[in-house]
């Protein structure tokens, strides 16, 4: 009877884990900085699997423009985009850095 109660808890844990994943972009939309446009919002949280992507946004957009803080921050699994554009921007331009660290993770 136990291996019956360890399945289904393995289930319920794995389908409570895609649907989390599958709201992931509507939770990043519903934590998106106020007045941000909605372009630029579908734009980052698109496709997004966790809350990362808004997180990276709201670090960064005071050090470049919304577009290279998209474009850093899309798709972020981590704030690994974050440690990389801080460390890279010490060496090369902003947009240099943006463009070398997206997809970081």
């Amino acid at each position: 009877m136990n291996i019956f109660k360890t399945l289904f808890a393995v289930a319920m844990l794995t389908t409570m884990t895609a649907f989390s994943a599958s709201l992931a972009p509507v939770a990043c939309l519903k934590n998106a900085p106020a007045g941000m446009p909605i372009n630029d919002i579908i734009k980052l949280c698109s496709g997004a699997a966790t809350l990362y992507p808004v997180g990276c946004y709201k670090t960064i957009i005071r050090q470049v423009s919304s577009d290279s803080a998209i474009r850093l921050c899309a798709g972020a699994l981590s704030m690994a985009p974050i440690s990389c554009f801080n460390e890279a921007v010490q060496l090369v331009t902003p947009e240099n850095a943006t463009e070398l660290c997206r997809g970081a993770n």
